[in-house]
């Protein structure tokens, strides 16, 4: 019995500790990004930085409602059955310039029979958005974030020790 509990304890201790390294990793990994992401400036030429926000927003939105290259303001435009969304993009500053965001949502529900309700006013940009937004304006200037050697080299030692190809940590799938 006592054999047992011990291997039933070793078990679920190496599990966890797997698991553990894996999130810790993961973690790191996604901090490194949401520095490097969020809040960044850009050294750039102003059209440049111009020219990144612009893929940017034309991926995001068909119509493009405003654009003043001499004020850094883009804004897009798109509506659907439940929702209408503006979101404006101001490069602030002289070089390294400053991305800001804003956005005027409105949104209703449509209830079990089909009604919708009234309109309602949700201007905060979600963090996952706002995280994707940037994230594409930094790589379209950047390329693909590249992470340290440490990082690189704790990711390889991780993935070596993991005999199953689901448990490794992969690029597109964990980051």
């Amino acid at each position: 019995m006592k054999t047992i509990l011990i291997t039933g304890v070793f078990l679920i201790t190496s599990c966890l500790a797997l698991g553990q390294s894996k999130k810790e990793i993961v973690l790191e990994i996604s901090n490194l990004q949401k520095k490097a992401f969020i809040n960044a400036s850009y050294n750039v030429p102003k059209q440049k930085i111009w020219d990144a926000v612009y893929v940017m927003m034309k991926q995001e939105y068909s119509d493009i409602q405003m654009q003043d290259f001499d004020k850094g303001i883009i804004e897009g435009y798109a509506e659907a059955e439940n929702f209408k969304e503006t979101l404006i993009t101001e490069l602030i500053g002289t070089e390294p310039y400053k991305v800001t965001f804003s956005m005027r949502r409105q949104i209703r529900y449509k209830d079990s029979n089909g009604a919708y309700s009234g309109w309602y006013d949700k201007n905060e940009i979600p963090e996952d958005y706002l995280y994707k937004i940037q994230k594409t304006i930094f790589e379209e200037l950047n390329g693909p974030l590249n992470l340290t050697a440490e990082l690189q080299e704790k990711i390889k030692e991780y993935n070596i020790k993991q005999k199953k190809y689901k448990n490794k940590i992969l690029l597109g799938r964990d980051f």
